[in-house]
Protein backbone atom coordinates (compact mmCIF):
# COMPACT_ATOMS: atom_id res chain seq x y z
CA UNK A 1 0.00 0.00 0.00
CA UNK A 2 1.39 3.38 -1.04
CA UNK A 3 2.21 5.71 1.82
CA UNK A 4 0.27 9.03 1.75
CA UNK A 5 2.19 12.08 0.72
CA UNK A 6 2.16 14.40 3.73
CA UNK A 7 3.99 17.29 2.09
CA UNK A 8 0.77 19.11 1.21
CA UNK A 9 -1.02 18.46 4.51
CA UNK A 10 -1.93 21.27 6.83
CA UNK A 11 0.15 21.85 9.99
CA UNK A 12 -2.72 20.51 12.08
CA UNK A 13 -2.78 17.28 10.10
CA UNK A 14 1.00 16.95 10.36
CA UNK A 15 0.81 17.36 14.12
CA UNK A 16 -1.51 14.41 14.24
CA UNK A 17 0.99 12.07 12.60
CA UNK A 18 3.08 9.84 14.92
CA UNK A 19 6.23 11.73 15.78
CA UNK A 20 9.67 10.21 16.43
CA UNK A 21 10.39 9.46 20.03
CA UNK A 22 12.04 12.41 21.76
CA UNK A 23 14.84 12.28 24.31
CA UNK A 24 13.90 11.10 27.76
CA UNK A 25 13.92 13.66 30.58
CA UNK A 26 11.74 15.80 32.76
CA UNK A 27 11.37 18.47 30.09
CA UNK A 28 9.95 15.97 27.61
CA UNK A 29 7.40 14.14 29.77
CA UNK A 30 3.74 14.33 28.83
CA UNK A 31 1.94 16.63 31.33
CA UNK A 32 -0.10 14.77 33.91
CA UNK A 33 -3.18 16.80 33.02
CA UNK A 34 -3.04 16.06 29.32
CA UNK A 35 -6.45 15.09 27.91
CA UNK A 36 -7.47 13.39 24.74
CA UNK A 37 -8.91 15.86 22.31
CA UNK A 38 -12.11 14.94 20.52
CA UNK A 39 -11.53 13.51 17.07
CA UNK A 40 -7.77 13.13 17.63
CA UNK A 41 -7.01 9.39 17.66
CA UNK A 42 -3.43 10.07 16.60
CA UNK A 43 -2.71 11.96 19.81
CA UNK A 44 -4.01 9.07 21.90
CA UNK A 45 -1.75 6.68 20.02
CA UNK A 46 1.25 8.94 20.59
CA UNK A 47 0.50 9.19 24.30
CA UNK A 48 0.30 5.41 24.63
CA UNK A 49 3.47 5.06 22.60
CA UNK A 50 5.36 7.48 24.84
CA UNK A 51 4.01 5.83 27.99
CA UNK A 52 5.12 2.44 26.69
CA UNK A 53 8.52 3.90 25.89
CA UNK A 54 8.94 5.21 29.42
CA UNK A 55 7.98 1.81 30.83
CA UNK A 56 10.59 0.18 28.59
CA UNK A 57 13.19 2.67 29.80
CA UNK A 58 12.35 1.83 33.41
CA UNK A 59 12.75 -1.86 32.64
CA UNK A 60 16.05 -1.20 30.90
CA UNK A 61 17.33 0.76 33.89
CA UNK A 62 16.27 -1.98 36.28
CA UNK A 63 17.72 -4.70 34.07
CA UNK A 64 21.28 -3.40 34.27
CA UNK A 65 21.92 -2.44 37.90
CA UNK A 66 25.56 -3.58 37.78
CA UNK A 67 26.75 -1.32 34.99
CA UNK A 68 28.90 0.90 37.22
CA UNK A 69 30.35 -2.07 39.07
CA UNK A 70 31.28 -3.79 35.81
CA UNK A 71 32.93 -0.66 34.43
CA UNK A 72 35.16 -0.35 37.49
CA UNK A 73 35.93 -4.08 37.43
CA UNK A 74 36.98 -3.60 33.81
CA UNK A 75 39.16 -0.67 34.87
CA UNK A 76 40.67 -2.68 37.71
CA UNK A 77 41.60 -5.50 35.32
CA UNK A 78 43.24 -2.98 33.01
CA UNK A 79 45.26 -1.52 35.89
CA UNK A 80 46.20 -5.00 37.12
CA UNK A 81 47.93 -5.77 33.83
CA UNK A 82 49.52 -2.45 32.97
CA UNK A 83 50.53 -1.57 36.56
CA UNK A 84 50.73 2.22 36.07
CA UNK A 85 52.90 2.60 39.19
CA UNK A 86 55.66 0.66 37.41
CA UNK A 87 55.25 2.36 34.05
CA UNK A 88 54.88 5.87 35.47
CA UNK A 89 56.91 6.26 38.69
CA UNK A 90 55.69 9.86 38.94
CA UNK A 91 52.38 8.51 40.22
CA UNK A 92 54.15 7.49 43.39
CA UNK A 93 52.25 5.08 45.59
CA UNK A 94 48.77 6.17 44.55
CA UNK A 95 46.68 2.95 44.80
CA UNK A 96 44.56 3.49 41.70
CA UNK A 97 43.84 -0.23 41.31
CA UNK A 98 42.64 -0.50 44.91
CA UNK A 99 40.42 2.52 44.45
CA UNK A 100 38.86 1.01 41.32
CA UNK A 101 38.23 -2.33 43.05
CA UNK A 102 36.75 -0.62 46.12
CA UNK A 103 34.36 1.51 44.06
CA UNK A 104 33.35 -1.54 42.02
CA UNK A 105 32.53 -3.62 45.08
CA UNK A 106 30.64 -0.80 46.83
CA UNK A 107 28.58 -0.18 43.69
CA UNK A 108 27.87 -3.90 43.38
CA UNK A 109 26.86 -4.18 47.05
CA UNK A 110 24.51 -1.20 46.74
CA UNK A 111 22.90 -2.67 43.63
CA UNK A 112 22.33 -5.99 45.38
CA UNK A 113 20.83 -4.18 48.37
CA UNK A 114 18.44 -2.22 46.15
CA UNK A 115 17.36 -5.44 44.46
CA UNK A 116 16.82 -7.13 47.81
CA UNK A 117 19.39 -9.84 47.09
CA UNK A 118 22.31 -11.10 49.21
CA UNK A 119 25.66 -9.57 48.37
CA UNK A 120 27.44 -12.92 48.08
CA UNK A 121 26.30 -15.63 45.69
CA UNK A 122 27.22 -18.71 47.71
CA UNK A 123 28.35 -21.08 44.98
CA UNK A 124 30.57 -24.01 45.94
CA UNK A 125 33.59 -22.10 44.63
CA UNK A 126 32.85 -19.07 46.81
CA UNK A 127 32.40 -21.35 49.81
CA UNK A 128 35.81 -22.92 49.22
CA UNK A 129 37.49 -19.53 48.85
CA UNK A 130 35.89 -18.34 52.08
CA UNK A 131 36.97 -21.58 53.77
CA UNK A 132 40.58 -20.89 52.80
CA UNK A 133 40.21 -17.34 54.09
CA UNK A 134 38.77 -18.52 57.43
CA UNK A 135 41.56 -21.06 57.87
CA UNK A 136 44.18 -18.40 57.13
CA UNK A 137 42.67 -16.10 59.77
CA UNK A 138 42.26 -18.95 62.26
CA UNK A 139 45.90 -20.06 61.99
CA UNK A 140 47.36 -16.54 62.17
CA UNK A 141 47.67 -16.41 66.00
CA UNK A 142 49.50 -19.78 66.14
CA UNK A 143 51.79 -19.07 63.19
CA UNK A 144 55.52 -18.69 63.71
CA UNK A 145 55.26 -15.19 62.23
CA UNK A 146 51.72 -13.76 62.55
CA UNK A 147 52.94 -10.61 60.81
CA UNK A 148 53.73 -12.58 57.64
CA UNK A 149 50.23 -14.08 57.71
CA UNK A 150 48.66 -10.66 58.10
CA UNK A 151 50.79 -9.34 55.23
CA UNK A 152 49.80 -12.25 52.96
CA UNK A 153 46.14 -11.68 53.79
CA UNK A 154 46.08 -7.92 53.41
CA UNK A 155 48.35 -7.55 50.40
CA UNK A 156 46.98 -10.32 48.20
CA UNK A 157 44.39 -12.81 49.41
CA UNK A 158 41.71 -10.46 50.75
CA UNK A 159 41.83 -8.54 47.46
CA UNK A 160 41.59 -11.78 45.53
CA UNK A 161 38.54 -12.95 47.47
CA UNK A 162 36.79 -9.59 47.05
CA UNK A 163 37.34 -9.42 43.29
CA UNK A 164 36.39 -13.10 42.90
CA UNK A 165 33.00 -12.48 44.55
CA UNK A 166 32.61 -9.33 42.47
CA UNK A 167 33.30 -11.13 39.19
CA UNK A 168 30.70 -13.80 39.84
CA UNK A 169 28.04 -11.20 40.58
CA UNK A 170 28.86 -8.64 37.89
CA UNK A 171 29.79 -10.73 34.82
CA UNK A 172 26.24 -11.87 34.18
CA UNK A 173 25.93 -11.72 30.37
CA UNK A 174 27.85 -13.17 27.47
CA UNK A 175 28.63 -9.69 26.20
CA UNK A 176 30.33 -8.74 29.47
CA UNK A 177 32.23 -12.01 29.58
CA UNK A 178 33.52 -11.49 26.05
CA UNK A 179 34.51 -7.90 26.83
CA UNK A 180 36.66 -8.78 29.80
CA UNK A 181 38.14 -11.84 28.05
CA UNK A 182 39.10 -9.65 25.09
CA UNK A 183 40.67 -7.11 27.43
CA UNK A 184 42.86 -9.67 29.20
CA UNK A 185 43.96 -11.25 25.93
CA UNK A 186 44.95 -7.88 24.45
CA UNK A 187 46.82 -6.84 27.58
CA UNK A 188 48.57 -10.20 27.81
CA UNK A 189 49.60 -9.89 24.18
CA UNK A 190 51.08 -6.49 24.99
CA UNK A 191 53.23 -8.11 27.69
CA UNK A 192 54.20 -10.96 25.36
CA UNK A 193 55.30 -8.59 22.59
CA UNK A 194 57.58 -6.70 24.98
CA UNK A 195 59.01 -10.02 26.24
CA UNK A 196 59.81 -11.07 22.67
CA UNK A 197 61.32 -7.66 21.96
CA UNK A 198 63.54 -7.84 25.08
CA UNK A 199 64.80 -11.27 24.07
CA UNK A 200 65.43 -10.21 20.47
CA UNK A 201 67.39 -7.14 21.58
CA UNK A 202 69.37 -9.06 24.20
CA UNK A 203 67.82 -7.27 27.17
CA UNK A 204 68.36 -10.25 29.52
CA UNK A 205 68.14 -8.66 32.94
CA UNK A 206 67.64 -11.79 35.06
CA UNK A 207 71.08 -13.18 35.85
CA UNK A 208 72.18 -12.17 32.37
CA UNK A 209 70.48 -15.08 30.57
CA UNK A 210 66.69 -14.61 30.90
CA UNK A 211 64.21 -11.83 30.27
CA UNK A 212 62.00 -10.25 32.91
CA UNK A 213 58.48 -8.92 32.55
CA UNK A 214 57.95 -5.35 31.43
CA UNK A 215 55.96 -4.69 34.61
CA UNK A 216 56.34 -6.14 38.09
CA UNK A 217 53.92 -7.95 40.34
CA UNK A 218 52.69 -11.26 38.98
CA UNK A 219 54.36 -10.53 35.63
CA UNK A 220 57.89 -9.70 36.78
CA UNK A 221 59.46 -13.13 37.24
CA UNK A 222 59.79 -15.01 33.91
CA UNK A 223 58.21 -18.17 35.37
CA UNK A 224 55.21 -16.22 36.65
CA UNK A 225 54.96 -14.39 33.33
CA UNK A 226 54.97 -17.71 31.47
CA UNK A 227 52.10 -18.97 33.64
CA UNK A 228 50.06 -15.82 33.00
CA UNK A 229 50.62 -15.93 29.24
CA UNK A 230 49.84 -19.66 29.06
CA UNK A 231 46.47 -19.11 30.72
CA UNK A 232 45.60 -16.50 28.08
CA UNK A 233 46.42 -18.64 25.03
CA UNK A 234 43.17 -20.71 25.22
CA UNK A 235 41.16 -17.50 25.59
CA UNK A 236 42.77 -16.06 22.44
CA UNK A 237 42.03 -19.27 20.51
CA UNK A 238 38.43 -19.29 21.78
CA UNK A 239 37.85 -15.67 20.77
CA UNK A 240 39.34 -16.43 17.34
CA UNK A 241 36.88 -19.29 16.86
CA UNK A 242 33.99 -17.05 17.93
CA UNK A 243 34.99 -14.21 15.59
CA UNK A 244 35.18 -13.73 11.85
CA UNK A 245 37.20 -11.75 9.34
CA UNK A 246 39.78 -9.33 10.66
CA UNK A 247 38.84 -10.01 14.28
CA UNK A 248 39.64 -13.70 13.85
CA UNK A 249 43.03 -12.90 12.31
CA UNK A 250 43.74 -10.49 15.17
CA UNK A 251 43.07 -13.10 17.86
CA UNK A 252 45.11 -15.70 15.99
CA UNK A 253 48.00 -13.24 16.00
CA UNK A 254 47.45 -12.74 19.73
CA UNK A 255 47.63 -16.50 20.32
CA UNK A 256 50.89 -16.75 18.36
CA UNK A 257 52.38 -13.78 20.22
CA UNK A 258 51.41 -15.27 23.59
CA UNK A 259 53.02 -18.58 22.62
CA UNK A 260 56.19 -16.78 21.59
CA UNK A 261 56.17 -14.90 24.88
CA UNK A 262 56.03 -18.18 26.80
CA UNK A 263 58.98 -19.59 24.89
CA UNK A 264 61.28 -16.59 25.35
CA UNK A 265 60.83 -16.80 29.14
CA UNK A 266 62.84 -20.09 29.01
CA UNK A 267 60.50 -21.45 31.68
CA UNK A 268 60.50 -25.24 31.94
CA UNK A 269 57.21 -25.25 33.81
CA UNK A 270 55.84 -22.88 31.18
CA UNK A 271 56.81 -25.33 28.43
CA UNK A 272 55.09 -28.27 30.15
CA UNK A 273 52.01 -26.11 30.73
CA UNK A 274 51.99 -25.15 27.06
CA UNK A 275 52.07 -28.81 26.03
CA UNK A 276 49.21 -29.66 28.41
CA UNK A 277 46.87 -26.89 27.30
CA UNK A 278 47.66 -27.57 23.63
CA UNK A 279 46.66 -31.20 24.16
CA UNK A 280 43.36 -30.22 25.76
CA UNK A 281 42.49 -27.78 23.00
CA UNK A 282 43.42 -30.20 20.21
CA UNK A 283 41.35 -32.99 21.73
CA UNK A 284 38.25 -30.91 22.46
CA UNK A 285 38.25 -28.29 19.70
CA UNK A 286 39.30 -30.88 17.14
CA UNK A 287 36.35 -33.20 17.72
CA UNK A 288 35.44 -34.75 14.38
CA UNK A 289 38.71 -33.74 12.71
CA UNK A 290 41.32 -34.76 15.26
CA UNK A 291 43.62 -36.44 12.74
CA UNK A 292 44.07 -33.20 10.80
CA UNK A 293 44.49 -31.17 13.99
CA UNK A 294 47.12 -33.54 15.38
CA UNK A 295 49.00 -33.52 12.06
CA UNK A 296 49.02 -29.72 11.98
CA UNK A 297 50.13 -29.56 15.63
CA UNK A 298 52.96 -32.03 14.95
CA UNK A 299 54.23 -29.94 12.05
CA UNK A 300 54.06 -26.79 14.16
CA UNK A 301 55.96 -28.50 16.98
CA UNK A 302 58.73 -29.67 14.64
CA UNK A 303 59.10 -26.17 13.20
CA UNK A 304 59.16 -24.70 16.70
CA UNK A 305 61.75 -27.21 17.92
CA UNK A 306 64.10 -26.29 15.09
CA UNK A 307 63.61 -22.56 15.57
CA UNK A 308 64.31 -22.25 19.31
CA UNK A 309 67.93 -21.68 20.43
CA UNK A 310 70.18 -24.41 21.80
CA UNK A 311 70.07 -22.98 25.34
CA UNK A 312 66.35 -23.62 25.42
CA UNK A 313 66.90 -27.25 24.47
CA UNK A 314 69.39 -27.60 27.32
CA UNK A 315 66.91 -26.19 29.84
CA UNK A 316 64.21 -28.58 28.66
CA UNK A 317 66.56 -31.56 28.91
CA UNK A 318 67.34 -30.58 32.52
CA UNK A 319 63.70 -31.42 33.41
CA UNK A 320 64.68 -35.09 33.20
CA UNK A 321 68.44 -34.84 33.75
CA UNK A 322 69.23 -32.52 36.67
CA UNK A 323 72.95 -32.66 35.89
CA UNK A 324 72.26 -30.50 32.83
CA UNK A 325 71.10 -27.66 35.07
CA UNK A 326 74.21 -25.60 35.64
CA UNK A 327 72.43 -23.13 37.94
CA UNK A 328 71.18 -25.84 40.29
CA UNK A 329 67.55 -24.69 40.40
CA UNK A 330 66.23 -28.18 39.60
CA UNK A 331 68.09 -29.69 42.56
CA UNK A 332 66.90 -26.90 44.87
CA UNK A 333 63.29 -27.39 43.84
CA UNK A 334 63.52 -31.10 44.50
CA UNK A 335 64.80 -30.44 48.02
CA UNK A 336 62.10 -27.80 48.62
CA UNK A 337 59.41 -30.22 47.50
CA UNK A 338 60.58 -32.84 50.00
CA UNK A 339 60.67 -30.24 52.76
CA UNK A 340 57.14 -29.11 51.89
CA UNK A 341 55.74 -32.64 51.92
CA UNK A 342 57.36 -33.23 55.32
CA UNK A 343 55.79 -30.02 56.71
CA UNK A 344 52.37 -30.98 55.36
CA UNK A 345 52.58 -34.43 56.96
CA UNK A 346 53.67 -33.02 60.33
CA UNK A 347 50.91 -30.36 60.31
CA UNK A 348 47.85 -32.14 58.88
CA UNK A 349 45.11 -30.20 60.72
CA UNK A 350 46.59 -26.94 61.99
CA UNK A 351 48.85 -25.54 59.31
CA UNK A 352 51.91 -23.40 59.84
CA UNK A 353 50.02 -20.26 58.73
CA UNK A 354 49.57 -18.43 55.45
CA UNK A 355 52.81 -16.90 54.22
CA UNK A 356 54.97 -18.78 56.77
CA UNK A 357 56.45 -21.51 54.56
CA UNK A 358 59.67 -19.58 53.96
CA UNK A 359 60.46 -19.72 57.72
CA UNK A 360 60.65 -23.52 57.65
CA UNK A 361 62.05 -23.69 54.13
CA UNK A 362 65.53 -23.96 52.70
CA UNK A 363 67.16 -20.59 52.18
CA UNK A 364 63.94 -18.62 52.84
CA UNK A 365 62.41 -19.85 49.58
CA UNK A 366 58.85 -20.78 48.68
CA UNK A 367 57.91 -24.36 47.88
CA UNK A 368 57.51 -23.78 44.12
CA UNK A 369 54.46 -26.04 44.34
CA UNK A 370 51.04 -24.58 45.11
CA UNK A 371 49.53 -27.85 46.32
CA UNK A 372 52.31 -28.68 48.77
CA UNK A 373 52.57 -25.14 50.10
CA UNK A 374 48.79 -24.90 50.62
CA UNK A 375 48.79 -28.21 52.51
CA UNK A 376 51.66 -27.04 54.72
CA UNK A 377 50.23 -23.59 55.49
CA UNK A 378 46.49 -24.31 55.69
CA UNK A 379 46.44 -28.02 56.51
CA UNK A 380 44.55 -30.78 54.77
CA UNK A 381 41.24 -28.92 54.89
CA UNK A 382 42.86 -25.98 53.13
CA UNK A 383 44.25 -28.29 50.47
CA UNK A 384 40.82 -29.87 49.95
CA UNK A 385 39.23 -26.43 49.56
CA UNK A 386 41.95 -25.46 47.08
CA UNK A 387 41.39 -28.60 44.99
CA UNK A 388 37.61 -28.21 45.01
CA UNK A 389 38.05 -24.59 43.90
CA UNK A 390 39.90 -25.89 40.83
CA UNK A 391 37.86 -29.00 40.08
CA UNK A 392 34.32 -27.70 40.67
CA UNK A 393 34.49 -25.16 37.81
CA UNK A 394 36.02 -27.84 35.58
CA UNK A 395 33.08 -30.13 36.29
CA UNK A 396 30.57 -27.39 35.53
CA UNK A 397 32.33 -26.50 32.27
CA UNK A 398 32.41 -30.15 31.21
CA UNK A 399 28.65 -30.33 31.79
CA UNK A 400 28.12 -27.25 29.61
CA UNK A 401 30.29 -28.79 26.88
CA UNK A 402 28.27 -32.01 27.02
CA UNK A 403 24.94 -30.19 26.82
CA UNK A 404 26.07 -28.14 23.81
CA UNK A 405 27.98 -30.96 22.11
CA UNK A 406 25.52 -31.08 19.22
CA UNK A 407 25.29 -27.34 18.87
CA UNK A 408 22.21 -26.49 16.88
CA UNK A 409 22.50 -22.73 17.06
CA UNK A 410 25.25 -20.14 17.03
CA UNK A 411 24.56 -19.43 20.71
CA UNK A 412 25.10 -23.10 21.60
CA UNK A 413 28.32 -23.20 19.61
CA UNK A 414 29.57 -20.07 21.35
CA UNK A 415 28.75 -21.54 24.77
CA UNK A 416 30.57 -24.76 23.87
CA UNK A 417 33.67 -22.89 22.68
CA UNK A 418 33.75 -20.79 25.84
CA UNK A 419 33.44 -23.87 28.06
CA UNK A 420 36.29 -25.65 26.26
CA UNK A 421 38.52 -22.60 26.32
CA UNK A 422 38.02 -22.08 30.05
CA UNK A 423 38.66 -25.78 30.69
CA UNK A 424 42.02 -25.40 28.96
CA UNK A 425 42.75 -22.32 31.11
CA UNK A 426 42.07 -24.26 34.32
CA UNK A 427 44.17 -27.20 33.11
CA UNK A 428 46.99 -24.75 32.40
CA UNK A 429 46.74 -23.46 35.95
CA UNK A 430 46.70 -26.99 37.40
CA UNK A 431 49.97 -27.81 35.63
CA UNK A 432 51.59 -24.45 36.41
CA UNK A 433 50.69 -24.81 40.09
CA UNK A 434 52.98 -27.86 40.27
CA UNK A 435 55.95 -25.57 39.64
CA UNK A 436 54.93 -22.24 41.18
CA UNK A 437 53.58 -21.05 44.52
CA UNK A 438 50.74 -18.98 43.04
CA UNK A 439 47.84 -20.33 45.10
CA UNK A 440 46.97 -16.93 46.64
CA UNK A 441 47.49 -14.80 43.53
CA UNK A 442 45.19 -13.68 40.74
CA UNK A 443 45.83 -16.49 38.26
CA UNK A 444 43.33 -19.06 39.56
CA UNK A 445 40.71 -16.65 40.80
CA UNK A 446 40.26 -14.85 37.50
CA UNK A 447 40.03 -18.20 35.68
CA UNK A 448 37.59 -19.66 38.22
CA UNK A 449 35.62 -16.41 38.19
CA UNK A 450 35.17 -16.66 34.42
CA UNK A 451 34.11 -20.30 34.71
CA UNK A 452 31.57 -19.70 37.49
CA UNK A 453 30.20 -16.66 35.64
CA UNK A 454 29.71 -18.78 32.51
CA UNK A 455 27.86 -21.44 34.51
CA UNK A 456 25.54 -18.82 36.01
CA UNK A 457 24.96 -17.22 32.61
CA UNK A 458 23.99 -20.55 31.10
CA UNK A 459 21.67 -21.33 34.01
CA UNK A 460 19.98 -17.95 33.60
CA UNK A 461 19.54 -18.51 29.87
CA UNK A 462 18.06 -21.97 30.41
CA UNK A 463 15.56 -20.58 32.90
CA UNK A 464 13.97 -18.41 30.22
CA UNK A 465 11.17 -20.20 28.41
CA UNK A 466 10.28 -19.59 24.78
CA UNK A 467 7.19 -17.41 24.19
CA UNK A 468 3.89 -19.25 24.56
CA UNK A 469 2.19 -19.32 21.17
CA UNK A 470 -1.23 -20.47 22.36
CA UNK A 471 -4.18 -18.26 21.38
CA UNK A 472 -5.17 -15.71 23.94
CA UNK A 473 -1.70 -15.56 25.56
CA UNK A 474 -0.14 -12.12 25.10
CA UNK A 475 3.16 -12.45 26.85
CA UNK A 476 5.85 -15.07 27.25
CA UNK A 477 5.83 -17.08 30.44
CA UNK A 478 9.05 -17.16 32.41
CA UNK A 479 10.33 -20.67 32.96
CA UNK A 480 10.67 -20.11 36.66
CA UNK A 481 10.53 -23.73 37.83
CA UNK A 482 12.51 -25.84 35.35
CA UNK A 483 13.74 -28.19 38.03
CA UNK A 484 10.26 -28.73 39.40
CA UNK A 485 8.81 -29.36 35.93
CA UNK A 486 11.48 -31.91 35.08
CA UNK A 487 11.00 -33.58 38.46
CA UNK A 488 7.24 -33.97 38.00
CA UNK A 489 7.70 -35.12 34.42
CA UNK A 490 10.25 -37.71 35.52
CA UNK A 491 7.90 -38.98 38.23
CA UNK A 492 5.05 -39.24 35.71
CA UNK A 493 7.25 -41.25 33.38
CA UNK A 494 8.36 -43.47 36.24
CA UNK A 495 4.85 -44.50 37.27
CA UNK A 496 2.60 -43.86 34.32
CA UNK A 497 2.94 -41.72 31.26
CA UNK A 498 0.62 -38.71 31.40
CA UNK A 499 0.44 -35.46 29.45
CA UNK A 500 1.53 -32.29 31.18
CA UNK A 501 -1.19 -30.08 32.54
CA UNK A 502 -1.12 -26.32 32.99
CA UNK A 503 0.51 -25.17 36.21
CA UNK A 504 -1.87 -24.25 39.01
CA UNK A 505 -2.54 -24.65 42.69
CA UNK A 506 -3.94 -28.17 42.17
CA UNK A 507 -1.48 -29.19 39.50
CA UNK A 508 1.05 -31.02 41.71
CA UNK A 509 -1.73 -33.00 43.41
CA UNK A 510 -3.21 -33.78 39.98
CA UNK A 511 0.12 -35.01 38.72
CA UNK A 512 0.69 -37.29 41.71
CA UNK A 513 -2.87 -38.61 41.50
CA UNK A 514 -2.56 -39.39 37.81
CA UNK A 515 0.86 -40.91 38.35
CA UNK A 516 -0.39 -43.38 40.94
Amino acid sequence: MRQPDSSNDSPVALARLPQPRRPRGKLFLVPAGARRRAGDPGRTGRLKWMEAGRETDKLDDARDPYDVAFRFLYLFTLLLYIRPDDLFPALGSLPVAKIAATVAFISYACARYRLGKPIINWTIEVQMVCMMLCLAILFTPVAASPGDSVTALSESFLKVVTVFILMIGVINTRARLRKILSLTVILGTWLAVFAIKDYATGNLTMMGDRIEGRVGGIFGNPNDLAAALNMLIPLAVTLAMMSAGAARLFYIACALALTGGVIVTFSRGGFLTLIALAGVMMWKFGRGRREKVILAATIAFVVLATAVPVRYHVRLVSIFDHSQDTVGSAQNRSALLKQGVDLAIRNPIVGIGMGNFHIYSIGEKVAHNGYVETAAELGMFGLIAYLVLILAPLRGLARIEKETLRAGTAADLEMRNLSIGLQAVLVAYMVASFFLSIQYLWYLYYAAGYAVALKLIQAAEKSVQAPDQRPGRKFALAKSRPAALSQHQAMGELWKSAPRKPAGSLWPAYRFRKGF
